[in-house]
C-alpha cells in the first residue's frame, strides 16, 4: 500500500500533499501513522476532500506528539465543523511549530472560532490563517479578535526576523562581468 511504501521509502518526506484525493478520516489516518517519525515533513495538504471532525481529531493527535516538525496544515474544503476546529485548537495550543493553517470552507461556526481565538492568546506562531467562507459573522466579536492576533503574531515574527534581501540571478550576473 501507499502507507506501507511511505513507511520504508519516505525519511526525509518533506511535503504531503494529497489535495483532492477522495481522501477520508480512514485514510487520513492510516497516512499519518505512515509518517509518525518523519520531523523533515514540514507540509500538509489534505484540502478538498472528505475529512471530517473525526479526521481532524486525528490530525489534532498527530500534531501533539513528539517528533512532529510540521508547520504548514491545509484543510480546506472538507468537514470538520466546530468539533474538528476545536481539536485542532487544543492541539496548537501544544504544538507551536504550525505557522500556516488553512480551514477554509470547512463549516466551523462560532464555537470553533472561539477555541481559535483563544488559542492564538497563548500561541503567537501561527501567522498566517484562512477561515474564509464558514459559518460565522464577520462581525462576530471572537473572529475579529482572531484577526487581531494573526495581525499581531505577524508583526512579532517581523521583529524577530531581520529583513532579508534575495538578491536576483541578473544582479548577480553583472557582478560577475563587472
Amino acid at each position: 500500500t501507499l502507507a506501507d511504501a511511505l513507511v520504508q521509502t519516505a525519511p526525509k518526506i518533506k511535503e504531503l500533499r494529497f489535495k483532492d484525493t477522495k481522501l477520508d478520516d480512514a485514510m487520513l489516518g492510516t497516512l499519518l501513522k505512515a509518517v509518525e517519525h518523519r520531523p523533515s515533513l514540514k507540509v500538509v495538504d489534505f484540502g478538498y476532500n472528505s475529512i471530517t471532525a473525526e479526521g481532524a481529531k486525528v490530525l489534532a493527535e498527530h500534531l501533539t506528539k513528539n517528533g512532529i516538525g510540521i508547520e504548514s496544515v491545509n484543510l480546506a474544503v472538507n468537514s470538520i465543523g466546530d468539533e474538528g476546529a476545536i481539536a485542532l485548537a487544543n492541539a496548537l495550543a501544544k504544538n507551536q511549530l504550525v505557522t500556516s493553517l488553512t480551514l477554509r470552507s470547512n463549516k466551523i461556526g462560532e464555537d470553533g472560532i472561539t477555541a481559535l481565538s483563544k488559542l492564538l492568546e497563548s500561541n503567537d506562531k501561527i501567522v498566517d490563517l484562512n477561515l474564509k467562507y464558514n459559518k460565522f459573522e464577520k462581525t462576530f466579536i471572537n473572529f475579529i479578535k482572531l484577526q487581531n492576533q494573526v495581525a499581531r503574531n505577524k508583526a512579532l515574527l517581523a521583529e524577530k526576523e531581520p529583513l532579508s534581501i534575495k538578491r536576483s540571478k541578473d544582479a548577480d550576473e553583472n557582478k560577475k562581468n563587472e
